[in-house]
């Protein structure tokens, strides 16, 4: 998956992706779209070290991932990041109330909308709690939103598929060394 491919490219500097350097890649498993493991890179220095994630040993990760990869190609903004933020519910525990608000506007109707933050923040953003769009003021602040989770999303992701490389550097090292006594 492409990072950057889910934000337009006049969005790209106020939503935060043009200057970041994304840690993590994660691809479409070839052979099925049920498989049981998603290939992974993560960035450790200066180049790319491949992964695999099973769904059996990391579900939280594996799901997350697999919802982020659901989102490639999706043209319907508002699918598309309710989809993506699913993937940061399910990964980050502090979440920013202007990029759950969003979500909450979308999932709900306006009159049904209740929390005194959620409202706050869509007021304070968007002039209500209905979001448009059409509007480009609307669409700038949504682009941004969803930048921003995508950076908290890909340095989640590339710190915890670090601790799984070390695991598993570890584990061969312990493996080779084993093996030769």
């Amino acid at each position: 998956m492409h990072w950057h491919d889910l934000i337009p490219l006049q969005f790209r500097f106020v939503s935060g992706v043009r200057d970041y350097e994304f840690k993590t890649r994660f691809f479409h498993p070839r052979y099925s779209a049920n498989a049981d493991t998603l290939p992974a890179q993560v960035k450790l220095g200066s180049i790319f070290c491949d992964l695999v994630i099973s769904r059996a040993k990391d579900p939280t990760l594996f799901e997350a991932m697999k919802r982020l990869l659901e989102v490639d190609g999706e043209t319907n903004r508002e699918l598309r990041y309710m989809t993506v933020h699913n993937a940061y519910e399910a990964l980050v525990r502090h979440r920013d109330i202007d990029i759950t608000s969003i979500r909450h506007s979308f999932a709900h109707p306006a009159d049904q909308l209740t929390h005194p933050a959620v409202i706050q923040s869509l007021n304070k953003r968007f002039g209500s709690t209905e979001i448009n769009l059409r509007e480009h003021s609307h669409k700038r602040e949504y682009f941004r939103c969803l930048g921003g989770m995508l950076v908290v999303l890909d340095q989640v992701l590339a710190r915890e598929l670090e601790l799984r490389s070390s695991a598993g550097a570890r584990q061969a090292s312990t493996t080779q060394r084993n093996v030769k006594h």
